[in-house]
């Protein structure tokens, strides 16, 4: 997997079930390439950078326990028009919004 562009869902979920990465590695690549491009595209509302790091390290022990899901370790942008427990959900407007008590249904799937 070449570090310097951005692997798809699908080369990202190979790689880690071969063991070529682990998910703290694709969330830290993916977290210096939203900070690279704050400046110019700032893309994300919200960037979760210390819960997305502890994911990974969970997903990477239970990928080393066995553990297999179709997306397991692979980062996931979610919009704000999407509930994540603990964040609020601003549907892109600006303002302060009060943060949800749990995960939408697709967010929880993921």
């Amino acid at each position: 997997m070449a570090p310097d562009r951005a692997p798809g869902l699908t080369e990202s979920a190979r790689a880690l079930a071969a063991g070529e990465v682990s998910s703290r590695e694709l969330v830290e690549r993916a977290l210096a390439r939203i900070d690279a491009a704050r400046s110019t595209v700032n893309a994300f509302r919200r960037v979760r950078a210390e819960a997305a790091l502890a994911e990974a390290d969970a997903a990477d022990a239970e990928l080393a326990a066995g553990g297999r899901r179709p997306l397991l370790g692979v980062p996931v942008a979610v919009k704000d028009d999407m509930d994540v427990a603990g964040e609020p959900t601003a549907f892109g407007c600006p303002g302060e919004f009060p943060p949800v008590s749990e995960d939408g249904e697709a967010v929880r799937r993921l």
